[in-house]
């Protein structure tokens, strides 16, 4: 018996969005063993966007995957200018989910809040990557998919290459999580490590952006907007969302230099105090030898902390293309199986 297929939408064509579809196709018998059939009906970038209702052929994804950035709406049958808004409403009867994988925004969430709010009012479950919208607006966005009976699929959001949504979302109902603290930002932890191995801050960050760690403009990061997005996003997720505007921020700059030369180790540290309502992210001494500080590279790593004082520790990748687009995938194949 053929697959009914779930349809998606895919919002954002960069790295992570190219691997999301790379892995549809890759993935195509491992999906149709679990019972699930993926059709791409469109794909928007920043220039338009192709939108096939029936469905785009797989050929055709993969000719995309070649195709520069911004030219979607260049291929064959393309449309210029199409927006994500308005391939929602040529979807409209067709349409299962969104995939939002634009970049983040932190000051207002848009275009991604409005694609977001949309998809949830035609009845489209959702998707994401994109942190801004559920670090800004997350107790509204929950509360307007859960009386249409839709899905939020967010575990792209944080350590996308560990579970640690699902964990908290579904390991831990019906008992108290009290404190979640961690590492939750590889650029910083890379720098770190390397000004423990003797650099400066301004020759630590220099080597983080030649070695791929760190953006030319890695503000999001220092400044702790990143791992503050995703601890708030973890707060909604536990039922107590603070908005990433109310996570107080200390960033790491060179005056962490007199911590690192300290005794301890330090890390850049997200905590959620859970029963307190409060959330922040700063530069911590961690202690010599705890799992914190072993930390390298892009590993992140967790301490969940629940039920008078019962502690899990959770270590992983935290991002990366194909991590990210593999927690995507495995949201969107967790709603095809519930369709």
């Amino acid at each position: 018996m053929a697959l009914k297929p779930v349809r998606v939408l895919i919002s954002g064509f960069g790295n992570v969005g190219r691997e999301l579809v790379r892995l549809i196709t890759e993935y195509r018998e491992v999906l149709a063993r679990q019972g699930v059939r993926i059709s791409v009906v469109g794909i928007v970038d920043s220039r338009g966007a192709l939108v096939s209702r029936q469905g785009i052929p797989e050929e055709t994804l993969l000719q995309l995957l070649e195709v520069p950035r911004g030219g979607v709406s260049t291929f064959k049958d393309g449309r210029p200018g199409l927006t994500t808004l308005g391939a929602l409403d040529e979807l409209e009867g067709v349409l299962d989910v969104l995939v939002e994988v634009t970049p983040s925004n932190y000051r207002d969430a848009e275009p991604a809040l409005s694609h977001v709010k949309r998809a949830l009012d035609v009845g489209v479950h959702v998707v994401s990557a994109n942190k801004g919208p559920f670090a800004l607006k997350y107790q509204e966005l929950a509360s307007a998919a859960e009386r249409r009976g839709l899905y939020l699929g967010l575990k792209a959001t944080v350590m996308a290459g560990t579970p640690l949504i699902d964990l908290l979302r579904y390991g831990y109902t019906g008992r108290s999580v009290e404190l979640v603290y961690g590492v939750l930002n590889s650029t910083t932890n890379y720098i770190l490590n390397l000004m423990h191995g003797g650099l400066s801050f301004p020759e630590a960050l220099a080597k983080a952006q030649e070695d791929g760690y760190a953006e030319p403009d890695p503000s999001l990061d220092l400044e702790g907007w990143d791992p503050a997005a995703k601890i708030s996003i973890l707060s909604g997720v536990l039922g107590r969302h603070i908005p990433v505007h109310q996570v107080t921020r200390v960033p790491l700059s060179p005056a962490v230099q007199e911590l690192v030369e300290a005794e301890w180790p330090v890390r850049y540290i997200a905590r959620l105090d859970v029963e307190r309502g409060a959330a922040s992210v700063r530069p911590e001494p961690v202690e010599p030898g705890s799992p914190l500080a072993r930390l390298q590279g892009a590993r992140n790593g967790v301490h969940i902390v629940s039920d008078g004082g019962k502690i899990i520790y959770l270590e992983g990748t935290g991002g990366g293309p194909r991590p990210t687009a593999l927690a995507l995938l495995s949201d969107v194949a967790l709603i095809a199986r519930a369709l």
